[in-house]
């Protein structure tokens, strides 16, 4: 029996021993494939680095990009003065001979220059000095030339009033020569009497005259060149007097100064001479003019009884009088208005030179911009009419560029547009759209594009033609919303939209957030932020956490090289609860870094209990 006992516990024991083995390599096995599964891969998994932002306040713009170069709508400060070579050759024909070397004054001449091309210039900026020489002969020109055409008017106007009354005078006659042989002769008296007024309109006439020759001889020119002249030929005739005749090359030299100043005073005293004679000579025509009128009064009786002996040849003119009168009438509207055409442009012309020249001689700039041309330099004469300056004006800088035809539809004249320029990258410009073409540009194959001219606003005074810009066309924007990067937007297990933030013990939650409108590279944030919050991007590194600690790498914002993970992805957190930034359910994951360094099990062999470190219910993920 008791042999039977013994043998019968020994082979119990056996069986517990071989029980007891067979669990242990069970429960080695176990570990070996646990470890392999899931440990081993949780090791090796991918991690994440958090990148650090904040939420920002302000504009967010969607628009439409195109390039082109600035172009300039050019200004120019132009010449205006028509002076004629004929009028020239008219003046240089009444000049002496001395005043023959100053024919070069007859136009306006630059003495200097102050101003270059692709130099910029403010309005009243000195652009070019004028000699004072050309100056005062330009400005008496325009004066004698607008003195010339009032006499030429003077003498039209008088000639037009008694051509105009002898036409009517003569119509009226020939029209009533039928009525009675009394109504002809008083008729004949009017006409008579007219003539008598031609007299008037001569004398008055050549009073013009004198009084324009009296206004040059009381110019003080003419006397300061006297007394010169008679100062210098006083002495050069008292130093020839003195010369001695055995010395005969002063002598010769002495004599031929003599005759030079003698000639040069004859010459002064001889223009005041003939100044004189021209008065004196009109004056004297005055006198005939009045002699012939006391005649013309005299004969007034006898031309009256003439009048009645050519009534009947006045009876034949009558038919043709209506013809004659008009005739007469057109021809001497146009004398007259031609004449009055002369004396506008005259005084234009002074007005024009004045404007022009100012008080001191010098040319200024009637606006601000950009210098492109100069078209004159020192010693150049102001001869024809024409364009001094050429320069673009602050306000006139352009940009074309050609549009898709499939967003012209999102383009209105007056839309704003935002400009930036390769020479000024840190700057950017506003322009408004100021015309769109309805005719498309030329385009290869199938594309069609159209022209769209931009204005740019802002200040220009460091741009320059040719620039290279890019237009965008805002086509939607939002102003001032609390706005983050699009990187940051994650969607959670429920599908809803969510940022990172930091929770506790070194965490990351997601924040759920209502989003709006994006520009492609921000996002609005409608809901579930204020401006300032901190909120971080989500990186992955590959390699786990061994990775990590070759590349001294952590988990916090600013360090290694991280892959941005894709819009939506959900990347594993470290030490948070389920539904709140930890595991996803069911995703059969848990923490590496709460495993010991190694892969292996605190105690030795022994499994974990409960909770421990394995995911909740004590189980392997997934079980």
């Amino acid at each position: 029996m008791v042999s039977r006992l013994k043998e019968k516990w020994k082979h119990s024991r056996k069986n517990k021993i071989r029980i007891l083995a067979v669990g242990l390599v069970a429960a080695g096995l176990l570990l070996a494939v646990a470890y392999t599964l899931w440990i081993q891969p949780l090791l090796e998994k991918d991690r994440y680095i958090y990148i650090e932002s904040r939420v920002e306040k302000g504009d967010l713009v969607l628009g439409i990009m195109e390039s082109g170069t600035i172009t300039l709508e050019e200004s120019t400060i132009e010449y205006e003065l028509q002076l004629t070579e004929e009028e020239e050759e008219d003046s240089d024909s009444s000049e002496d001979s001395e005043e023959e070397e100053e024919e070069t004054l007859h136009y306006l001449e630059i003495e200097e220059v102050y101003v270059a091309a692709g130099q910029r210039i403010s309005e009243g900026d000195a652009l070019f000095k004028l000699t004072e020489e050309s100056v005062a002969a330009v400005q008496k020109r325009i004066s004698s030339d607008l003195t010339e055409a009032r006499i030429a008017l003077t003498e039209t106007e008088s000639e037009y009033q008694l051509s105009l009354l002898s036409a009517e005078s003569t119509y009226k006659i020939s029209k009533l020569e039928g009525d009675s042989a009394l109504s002809i002769y008083e008729t004949t008296i009017q006409s008579l009497d007219a003539s008598l007024a031609a007299y008037d309109g001569q004398v008055a006439l050549l009073q013009a005259e004198i009084a324009d020759l009296q206004e040059q001889l009381a110019e003080e020119s003419l006397y300061d060149n006297l007394d010169t002249a008679y100062a210098a030929y006083v002495n050069a005739k008292e130093l020839y007097e003195e010369t001695q005749l055995y010395h005969v090359e002063a002598y010769t030299s002495n004599y031929n100064d003599f005759v030079t100043a003698q000639a040069a005073y004859e010459q002064a005293q001889e223009a005041i001479d003939s100044l004189n004679e021209s008065i004196e000579e009109k004056q004297r025509e005055i006198q005939e003019l009045e002699k012939e009128k006391q005649k013309a009064g005299e004969n007034l009786e006898s031309d009256k009884r003439k009048a009645k002996q050519e009534y009947e040849q006045s009876l034949a003119a009558g038919e043709n009088a209506q013809d004659i009168l008009t005739y007469t009438s057109t021809t001497l509207e146009e004398s007259l208005k031609e004449a009055e055409d002369k004396v506008k442009t005259a005084e234009e012309n002074q007005a024009l030179l004045e404007a022009f020249i100012g008080e001191d001689g010098i040319v200024y700039a009637d606006g601000a911009g950009l210098v492109t041309a100069v078209n004159y330099e020192a010693g150049d004469e102001l001869i024809l009419a024409g364009t001094m300056v050429s320069y673009v004006k602050e306000d006139a800088y352009t940009i074309s560029i050609d549009v898709l035809e499939e967003d012209i539809p999102y383009l209105t004249v007056g839309d704003t547009v935002e400009i930036t320029l390769n020479a000024y990258e840190d700057q950017s410009y506003k322009g408004v759209i100021q015309e769109i073409s309805s005719i498309s540009a030329d385009g290869q194959g199938t594309v069609i594009s159209y022209p769209v001219l931009i204005h740019i606003e802002d200040d220009t005074s460091k741009l320059y033609g040719g620039m290279a810009a890019d237009v965008t066309f805002v086509t939607d924007q939002v102003e001032e919303v609390l706005y983050v990067s699009r990187k940051a937007i994650v969607e959670n297990e429920a599908g809803e939209t969510c940022v990172y933030q930091k929770g506790t013990m070194g965490s990351y939650i997601l924040t759920p957030v209502e989003t709006g409108f994006t520009d492609g590279t921000s996002i609005e944030i409608v809901s579930g932020l204020e401006e300032g919050d901190v909120i971080y991007l989500a990186s992955r590194i590959s390699g786990g956490e061994n990775a990590l600690k070759e590349t001294g790498e952590t988990e916090e914002a600013g360090s290694g090289t991280a892959s941005e993970p894709e819009e939506g992805s959900f990347p594993q957190m470290e030490g948070m609860p389920s539904g709140e930034g930890g595991f996803p359910s069911g995703s059969g994951e848990f923490p590496s870094q709460n495993m010991p360094s190694g892969g292996g099990f605190p105690g030795g062999n022994s499994m974990p209990s409960g909770g421990g470190n394995m995911p909740s219910g004590g189980g392997f993920p997934g079980q």
